[in-house]
């Protein structure tokens, strides 16, 4: 048996058989033909993610040794259990997203660094030309024509979750207030997720969570931060973007971009 801490979220998905999807040397995440998510198992060093399962190193290397794709697992109330043995539900951790009202100054703070920020990115220009004039057409098609500015940045860039997606992660993270706008970037991008022909299966996984209102532990902290809470500012935003090779940098610019919108 082996102890685990699950995001909350886990008990929202479907019980029963899964299968392990794809091995990776941090993570293994496994699918299930009745969702789009995928359950995503990796080691506690790693960041708190939607839908996740962290375990200790030790015990996250014996499984990526044994598990193979294809191979299937039983998910329960209490864990998940493949024959060789169980993985159970010791501790919970929280990706709710809990929108609150950003600070000005704070949100001005985020702004300046991205400004100045020469970090590359996965559209191959650097972070700061991201948010000062690289996809202005993109930026005010989704603001005015969401389903336009999604469609020209799903699936674009290379990786598990291209550059695009991830932008679009960030700058709907701090978009959320309801209203038609949201309503109709929500619709236009999971009408492109719910097909399997514009992004990949991880990259869908992670925009079918954020749409539900699950985030990154990493994302979590970085909007409380903005929001007043405790920390620094170059703490919360290296814990960002040192997820994937550009990944975290990509959904920092989606971030960056939607508050330059809402500060004018």
């Amino acid at each position: 048996m082996v102890r685990a801490q699950a995001d909350r979220a886990v008990r929202e998905l479907a019980r029963g058989q899964w299968q392990v999807h794809s091995v990776f040397s941090h993570a293994i995440n496994l699918a299930n033909d009745c969702e789009r998510r995928l359950l995503l198992l990796a080691p506690h060093q790693g960041r708190q993610v939607p839908g996740g399962i962290l375990l200790a190193p030790s015990d996250f290397a014996r499984l990526r040794a044994s598990w193979s794709v294809g191979q299937t697992a039983k998910l329960t109330d209490s864990g998940l259990h493949t024959d060789e043995g169980c993985v159970v539900f010791d501790t919970w951790y929280d990706s709710t997203y809990q929108p609150s009202s950003p600070l000005v100054d704070r949100c001005n703070a985020l702004i300046e660094l991205g400004w100045r920020a020469t970090w590359p990115t996965g559209f191959q220009r650097p972070f700061n030309a991201l948010v000062t004039g690289a996809l202005d057409q993109e930026i005010a098609a989704l603001q005015t024509e969401p389903g336009r500015g999604v469609a020209a940045l799903i699936g674009r860039g290379l990786g598990l979750t291209p550059a695009g997606d991830d932008f679009l992660l960030g700058y709907w993270l701090v978009n959320q207030t309801p209203g038609p706008w949201a309503t109709a970037f929500q619709a236009a991008l999971l009408e492109k997720i719910s097909s399997p022909s514009y992004t990949t299966t991880v990259s869908r996984n992670y925009l079918q969570w954020a749409l539900a209102g699950h985030f990154s532990g990493s994302l979590l902290a970085l909007t409380n931060w903005l929001a007043g809470g405790d920390g620094q500012l170059t703490e919360r935003v290296h814990s960002v973007i040192d997820y994937g090779n550009t990944s975290g940098r990509d959904t920092l610019a989606g971030m960056v971009a939607g508050l330059m919108q809402q500060t004018g």
